[in-house]
């Protein structure tokens, strides 16, 4: 299942397992969790590059990498706070 939100220019496009929408009995609040991802992902970015947009993520690939591999451990969310997702950025300047 594909799931997706725009922020202005920008698509955050999310492809989930069948699995993991279809292991509880309310499909919706999995979904939710996945929209709620995308949108704290946004929102650190938008901290980090002060309002992001398709420039920052073309050349600054390996941060934008960096901010996803803090929020996500071996396929499932593991962090949602923007202090502790950008720290790593934060020390490597």
């Amino acid at each position: 299942m594909i799931v997706y939100r725009r922020y202005a220019s920008l698509f955050f496009i999310v492809g989930v397992n069948s699995s993991f929408v279809y292991c509880r009995q309310n499909i919706g609040d999995n979904l939710l969790g996945i929209y709620e991802f995308i949108h704290c992902a946004v929102e650190a970015l938008d901290e980090y590059f002060e309002n992001v947009c398709e420039i920052d993520v073309m050349f600054n690939v390996e941060k934008v990498h960096i901010v996803f591999d803090e929020m996500l451990s071996n396929g499932y969310i593991c962090e949602i706070n923007k202090k502790n997702i950008l720290c790593p950025l934060e020390l490597g300047e």
